[in-house]
């Protein structure tokens, strides 16, 4: 990076760019006292927009920030601050903390570089993990130090997870409004800046700075075979809108050149007030410095981009050349790591599910709507639940690994509250209700919310595993959300954002788990090579069949019923093809396929050879083959 503070041989350097400003001064602060400044030094304008300045002494642990034109009382946090050392509040700035960087020791642990087609994803937040995980050190619960705790490490190996993905982990702003009400932003889906980690999220007992609690965090995942994915959220900044917005850093050094405007103010494409312009190469440039910093600097194996369309814009239209995406897909480390987008933002135009090229993998939220209404028993799913099965070659082109498949996310509901809530609950969010997705696709099992009733929660449990066992032998890359293995609810809440409570944590003492379930079918996956693999089925490689053992043709698949699905898998390894059954329904199924043995259920299923017969379930068989 060419921006930020360094210090080298005896110089501390200060680097930052502003277009609009005629002048920047730099501020220093003492720790401990941030009402008196230290010291005030003017940066020198250079041609390309850029100020610095430079001090012949080490400067560590002051605090910094930079007045534009010298408005009083007006410090800015440095977009490339690598720490924060006074958070923003009423009456008193964000600014730096001068801590430049000391050696870390990796032990010689280096990336997992794990392929795509091995992939599987957990999906969590970093204080949730931990905070309720009685193994953990209590002042590293729910903090970067928590996710090396050897039991944490040893759940997610044990349900056979690839990567972690983490909820944003850089410094945010909590919302106004939430505030105002008690709240606060959890997720941490509201930047200020993307250097700098949330102090939100470190042990404050731990003689380790924040940077070097994040490292280690990699370090011991790493070390697991567990590659670490970042949440970034580019597309909009937490300093809000021009006429009603917070200038905390890069509003007050220059607006003009981050944010989209128009003759009205921002331009909001993303839901947020405002939309970083990343037509601006000063924009790319920041993002991709921020980018190779955790890729580099703190080894981080890959990223998911909040909201990408957003980013993907020249003007106002889409575009999958756009300077951003061919800066980061020709940068020689970029390049190298996992990029995920989330192919939408909050406008019509902006939904590009399938668009953003061979080098991305895509957020499938067409998969997770098809098969969550598939189970449902909604008519008329037959072939897209088919089609999602096999990888939605109908939305992507090659490889088969280009879709994320999941059924549940941070955003919506748990898996628990998914089979036992048909509205969402979210009036505690203070916004009335209005938050959070309507079109759930949910399904009670027949009683509203928390039940006692054994047959309600028998088929409840059933559903779940009807829902896992699709993810996880589904082409694609399986993406799970942390705690559905254990019963996780958010009590009907869809929109969860908010609440920094008990309730938004995992529940690491429930005694209803999936971990089992969820470990068999992983193992499943494993050796079912075409299922894992990167090319899509061929017409020999599978057959589709009815509930009586024949081939689905044309007419089958256009039906307004709600019918079973029967996949046939050809082996290439050995005699025995595999069959996976799906069952919507409420009947029983008779299946006449002979020489079965059953591998896995997710209901007790009854044999009257060479019949089975299953009720609302997923079921897998090996076929002999014979030959």
């Amino acid at each position: 990076m060419s921006l930020g503070a360094y210090y080298k041989e005896g110089v501390s350097t200060f680097r930052v760019f502003s277009n609009s400003a005629t002048q920047i001064d730099l501020i220093l602060f003492e720790a401990d006292n941030t009402q008196h400044p230290v010291q005030k030094l003017s940066m020198q304008r250079q041609l390309d927009g850029t100020f610095s300045v430079s001090v012949k002494e080490d400067l560590d642990g002051l605090l910094y920030g930079y007045q534009v034109n010298d408005i009083k009382k007006k410090f800015f946090l440095d977009p490339y601050a690598v720490e924060v050392g006074q958070e923003y509040s009423n009456g008193a700035p964000a600014l730096g903390l001068l801590r430049f960087p000391s050696t870390f020791d990796w032990q010689g642990v280096k990336k997992p570089n794990i392929k795509y087609s091995e992939t599987i994803i957990y999906e969590g937040h970093v204080k949730g993990l931990t905070k309720l995980h009685s193994s953990v050190v209590q002042s590293e619960q729910g903090t970067f130090l928590g996710l090396c705790a050897p039991e944490f490490i040893k759940h997610l190996k044990n349900l056979g997870v690839t990567a972690l993905e983490l909820l944003p982990i850089c410094y945010h702003l909590d919302e106004k409004f939430l505030t105002d009400v008690g709240l606060v932003n959890y997720w941490g889906y509201n930047p200020i800046n993307y250097f700098a980690l949330s102090p939100r999220l470190a042990s404050r007992t731990s003689p380790l700075s924040i940077n070097h609690q994040f490292k280690a965090a990699v370090r011991e995942l790493h070390r697991a075979g567990i590659e670490v994915i970042l949440d970034v959220v580019f597309n909009h900044t937490g300093e809000g809108t021009i006429q009603n917005g917070r200038a905390v850093s890069l509003r007050g050094l220059d607006p003009e050149t981050y944010y989209r405007v128009d003759d009205n103010g921002d331009i909001d494409y993303t839901g947020c007030g405002n939309t970083l312009n990343t037509d601006n190469p000063r924009v790319v440039k920041l993002i991709c410095d921020s980018l190779r910093y955790f890729a580099d600097e703190m080894q981080v194996d890959g990223f998911r981009f909040d909201l990408a369309s957003a980013l993907a814009r020249t003007g106002r239209q889409f575009n999958r050349n756009h300077p951003l995406l061919v800066a980061i897909s020709q940068d020689p480390i970029l390049s190298e790591v996992k990029l995920i987008a989330e192919p939408w933002d909050a406008t019509f135009e902006g939904y590009q599910l399938g668009q953003f090229g061979r080098g991305w993998r895509e957020w499938n939220d067409k998969y997770r709507d098809v098969t969550r209404r598939f189970w449902r028993g909604d008519s008329g799913t037959l072939g897209q639940f088919a089609s999602a099965l096999a990888g939605s070659s109908n939305f992507f082109g090659g490889p088969a690994t280009r879709s994320i498949n999941f059924i549940t996310a941070h955003d919506g509901f748990t898996l628990h509250d998914l089979v036992s809530y048909s509205q969402k609950r979210n009036l505690e969010n203070a916004q009335n209700g209005l938050d959070g997705a309507n079109q759930n696709y949910s399904f009670n099992c027949g009683f509203e919310g928390d039940s006692n009733d054994s047959a309600v929660l028998e088929l409840r449990l059933r559903m779940q595993k009807n829902l896992l066992a699709t993810l996880l032998l589904s082409k694609g890359i399986p993406m799970i959300l942390g705690g559905d293995e254990l019963g996780r609810t958010q009590l009907g809440n869809n929109n969860a954002y908010c609440h920094d409570v008990a309730w938004n944590y995992l529940n690491w003492e429930s005694s209803d788990t999936l971990n089992e379930w969820i470990k068999e079918l992983v193992g499943l996956r494993r050796i079912m090579l075409e299922i894992t693999s990167e090319e899509f089925f061929l017409d020999r490689d599978v057959v589709w069949l009815t509930e009586n053992g024949s081939e689905l043709v044309g007419s089958d698949w256009n039906t307004e019923e709600t019918n079973p699905l029967v996949l046939r898998v050809k082996s290439k390894q050995e005699q025995r093809d595999l069959l996976l059954v799906f069952n919507p329904t409420d009947k029983e199924l008779t299946l006449g396929v002979p020489n079965l043995e059953l591998i896995l259920a997710s209901t007790p299923v009854k044999f009257k050879s060479p019949f089975i017969l299953v009720e609302k379930s997923f079921a897998a068989f090996r076929v002999n083959t014979g030959h």
